[in-house]
């Protein structure tokens, strides 16, 4: 890179202190620390957008909201993910004096978020091994999965004589469906799971 002197405009050589031809001294420019510095600026933005990123994705700020539309299953109404197709897979609608439950598999759209259903009047209605408690919001239960090794989830809510759960990995749409449930046909429901 070419040096000419501040005071004559005289061609300077490589590391030369003073101008050959009026001999005015070369003041030497420091690029080494303004270029260091603007590094560490560049270097510490990228670390605070990598760790915003980071955070943003644990708390699943960038999954998306799954639409849901209200469907008439005949004896409730629920709100479920736009596409999702219930298929019904186990029943026992008389399981003696304690009562019965349906089992319902999403076979549509958004299976990995909400994949079963299932509506139970047992007394003695319990939690599968695999999942142990995590919290509460309102009168819905949160469980997870034990293990730690998948994100499912299973999610309850009593409604009157009946248990309503869903599993899948999205708690927030799950709980969404669940407090949208609206009994239609509590004699239907009742001859169907006892």
């Amino acid at each position: 890179m070419a040096k000419y002197c501040e005071n004559c405009g005289a061609d300077l050589k490589e590391g030369a202190k003073f101008c050959p031809d009026c001999g005015h001294e070369v003041k030497v420019q420091n690029n080494t620390t303004s270029n260091s510095n603007r590094n560490i600026i560049i270097a510490l933005v990228c670390i605070i957008a990598i760790l915003a990123v980071a955070v943003a994705l644990s708390a699943n700020l960038f999954t998306p909201e799954v639409p849901l539309e209200s469907r008439d299953f005949e004896i409730f109404r629920m709100d479920v993910p736009v596409g999702a197709e219930f298929e019904e897979f186990t029943s026992v609608p008389s399981y003696g004096s304690i009562g019965g439950f349906i089992f319902l598999k999403n076979v549509g759209s958004y299976s990995k978020e909400v994949f079963m259903f299932d509506v139970s009047t047992m007394k003695y209605h319990g939690v599968a091994d695999e999942f142990e408690f995590e919290r509460r919001e309102g009168d819905v239960v949160i469980y997870k999965d034990r293990t730690g090794e998948t994100t499912l989830h299973y999610v309850i809510k009593e409604i009157g004589e009946y248990d309503f759960g869903l599993m899948g990995e999205d708690t927030s749409t799950m709980i969404k469906m669940l407090n949208s449930i609206e009994i239609t046909d509590s004699a239907g429901l009742s001859t169907q799971s006892k």
